[in-house]
């Protein structure tokens, strides 16, 4: 399911991935 969510949405999939890795660098 979530990957058809993000395969139909490659810029909100990029989007949350490049929050994820900020928030990994700050956390770090």
């Amino acid at each position: 399911m979530f990957s058809r969510f993000f395969i139909e949405r490659p810029i909100f999939a990029t989007v949350v991935s490049l929050i994820i890795v900020i928030a990994g660098l700050v956390a770090m």
